[in-house]
């Protein structure tokens, strides 16, 4: 009985290796872990440490690998790269970073680098608070990284060596490149200035600069609100195809709401993205020429330069690329919001109210007024300014001749 049992078992064991196809390949990682995948293009996985290395390098392609492959050539790069990156040591780290590099790498000694090599994946991100994880590595030695993101960001830029253990045999002469897997881990991009914050994911192929607002705080007794909202300056971000320049999306704060041409202008209302906005088009055309975001806190602003040329053309990566917009600070109201809320402190007979968002204090300034008579002087009576919270708490009512 044992024995037909064990011819049996042999047999079930024969017809399973045989069933086995060559896209079924086993690879086996340098901590001898079995992983079997089924995909187009088979992935080994290998052990990986991440370390946050801040840095900035101007004009720097991220991500980027570097293979080493003895004891000598990781001791030359801490020395080559140390003034660019901390390769250092980190004994304590705070809770949003790791240990330091040299900790991390004061294992692989000359006995680990007979038979292993590192390969360093070095990446950028626009927040310190997107963490990652190594997803493979592809038979034509792509490497893939997946972002893990928060539901909030913090707004520092931040610096990683994904450090990779692999076989000597897998990494030696080998030309490695690094990618971002999966949709939903497209490159993020942050930009902030007090409260003006914008989160945008970039499409695959595309590219942005970042326009900062550029003036000198507390120029004149000013602060950089008022400088501003006189001088009707702006700030953010320019997307555009890396292939098609010419084609861009501007996502700019107004600190002073820009003037707008009527003529032949068409103004509807609705939603894009996710977001309410309000649409200008010009003459018939399918796409637009400005939206305007009404569900934030501020004047934030779109612009397409390109036409229906460029809109047609990449009508879905701009829409997946608004629709990944995260725009103002958290848990804020809009100007309408704004307004309603602050009638409710308003304590005088007014015929005119408007909001303004001060992005330096993060506030709502809701002002209330008599208005103006027939010849354009402001009539007597004395007017009020309801200040909220950017979450539309109340802070403080002015009151003025």
């Amino acid at each position: 009985m044992n024995k037909l049992f064990a011819s049996v078992l042999i047999l079930v064991c024969l017809l399973s290796f045989a069933a086995c196809t060559p896209d079924e390949e086993i690879n086996i990682s340098a901590a001898d872990t079995v992983k079997t995948e089924k995909t187009e293009n088979q992935t080994q996985i290998f052990p990986a440490q991440y370390i946050r290395t801040d840095g900035y390098v101007e004009g720097r392609d991220y991500p980027y690998t570097v293979n080493i492959s003895s004891a000598s050539e990781l001791e030359n790069y801490i020395e080559e790269n140390g003034e660019t990156y901390f390769l250092g040591h980190r004994n304590a780290p705070a809770s949003d970073s790791t240990i330091g590099f040299s900790d991390a790498t004061e294992k692989y000694d000359n006995y680990f680098f007979e038979e292993n090599m590192l390969v360093m994946v070095i990446l950028e991100e626009g927040s310190g608070s997107i963490r990652h994880e190594l997803m493979g590595v592809t038979k034509d030695n792509i490497i893939l990284i997946k972002r893990i993101t928060p539901e909030a960001y913090t707004c520092d830029m931040a610096e990683w060596h994904i450090i990779i253990e692999m076989p000597r045999g897998r990494a030696e002469g080998v030309n490695f490149e690094a990618e971002y897997y999966g949709e939903d881990n497209r490159e993020f991009v942050s930009f902030a200035h007090n409260f003006i914050i914008m989160n945008a994911r970039l499409p695959k192929g595309w590219s942005y600069n970042e326009v900062p607002l550029d003036i000198a705080p507390e120029t004149d007794h000013k602060s950089v609100y008022d400088i501003a909202k006189s001088n009707m300056l702006y700030c953010g971000l320019e997307f555009f195809p890396e292939n098609d320049p010419e084609v861009q999306l501007k996502l700019y704060y107004w600190a002073k709401f820009p003037g707008v041409c009527g003529t032949f202008l068409s103004v509807s209302e609705t939603t894009l993205g996710g977001h309410s906005v309000t649409l200008h088009t010009y003459d018939g055309r399918k796409s637009f020429s400005r939206c305007f975001f009404k569900d934030v806190a501020g004047d934030y602003v779109l612009e397409l330069i390109g036409g229906d040329d460029a809109y047609e053309k990449y009508e879905s990566d701009i829409l997946a690329l608004i629709e990944s917009f995260e725009i103002g600070p958290e848990e804020s109201v809009n100007r309408d919001t704004a307004i309603l809320l602050a009638k409710e402190y308003c304590t005088i007979d007014y015929t005119l109210v408007s909001a303004d968002f001060d992005f330096v204090r993060g506030v709502w300034k809701v002002n209330f007024s008599c208005g103006y008579d027939e010849n354009g002087y402001a009539v007597v009576g004395g007017d009020q300014t309801v200040v909220l919270y950017n979450n539309g708490k109340f802070l403080e009512s002015i009151y003025g001749e």
